[in-house]
């Protein structure tokens, strides 16, 4: 059966192209330690659908070069379907320093700004911090692993002043079959924590903790499409669940993007 779905992804690959360029930075939910090179763009489109397909989260991203891959920008764009209605959630601003990047190891800390779009999203302004880590088995194997810590202020004007801390710790494990195939599986356990003040009955104040701890566990394939102009093509889906305490949820993920040049050498 492998030998078939194979078979079936590398039809493009031989139509397309006579280079085998490897798929590299192409995960899901955990973030890989490699900076775009030179000259280099890539466009990422992600979606996850959760339940009857009435909600859902897209993304797009794009990664850019800055003169070359020891400095990378990027932005983000989240937009959320709920039952009863569509919004734009957040926007981000990244930065992401390729701290290292030799034989089997790479580090690449992300700074990132989040910034409030949409009154109705609960969520104003925040501030990201990732550090990945990724290592690389002779180009058959490789496991990359995340940690950070996210920080959030409610919009304001929206209830009482919040704060939103959210700790994610992952993991992301690749087998390489093919350089153009590769099947995964990722593992993402998050804290989430809010704070916010709030009052009993006779208006003297308190302090009000929540906290929720999900694990999601995210078996999936990619593939690469090579072309001769040097456009890769990586598409790749996936079957996430969701475990928060004693319930569990199964979703999909489609993930699509782009590699190309942004001008030639």
């Amino acid at each position: 059966m492998l030998r078939i779905v194979m078979f079936v992804f590398l039809i493009p690959q031989l139509a397309f192209s006579q280079a085998v360029v490897p798929i590299k930075d192409n995960s899901f939910l955990i973030e890989e330690a490699y900076n775009q090179e030179k000259n280099i763009v890539q466009h990422i489109f992600f979606s996850q659908f959760q339940g009857s397909l009435k909600s859902f989260l897209l993304s797009l991203t794009q990664e850019w070069p800055i003169k070359d891959e020891h400095h990378q920008f990027s932005y983000t764009i989240l937009l959320a379907q709920e039952p009863d209605r569509f919004s734009l959630n957040n926007f981000l601003l990244n930065y992401r320093y390729q701290l290292l990047n030799k034989n089997w190891l790479a580090l690449a800390p992300r700074f990132s700004v989040q910034m409030p779009v949409n009154k109705k999203n609960e969520q104003g302004w925040g501030l990201q911090l990732n550090i990945p880590a990724s290592f690389d088995f002779k180009d058959k194997l490789f496991i990359h692993l995340n940690a950070g810590a996210n920080f959030a202020w409610s919009y304001p004007g929206i209830g009482d002043p919040t704060k939103y801390v959210q700790v994610p710790i992952g993991a992301g494990i690749i087998y390489c079959p093919h350089p153009l195939i590769n099947l995964m599986c990722e593992v993402l356990h998050t804290t989430n924590t809010l704070y916010r003040t709030e009052y009993f009955a006779n208006g003297e104040p308190y302090d009000f903790v929540d906290s929720y701890k999900d694990l999601i566990v995210n078996p999936g394939i990619r593939c690469a499409i090579n072309f001769k102009n040097g456009l890769q093509i990586v598409p790749g889906f996936a079957v996430p669940t969701t475990i928060s305490g004693t319930s569990y949820r199964t979703g999909y993920q489609f993930y699509l993007s782009f590699e190309h040049q942004i001008k030639k050498s």
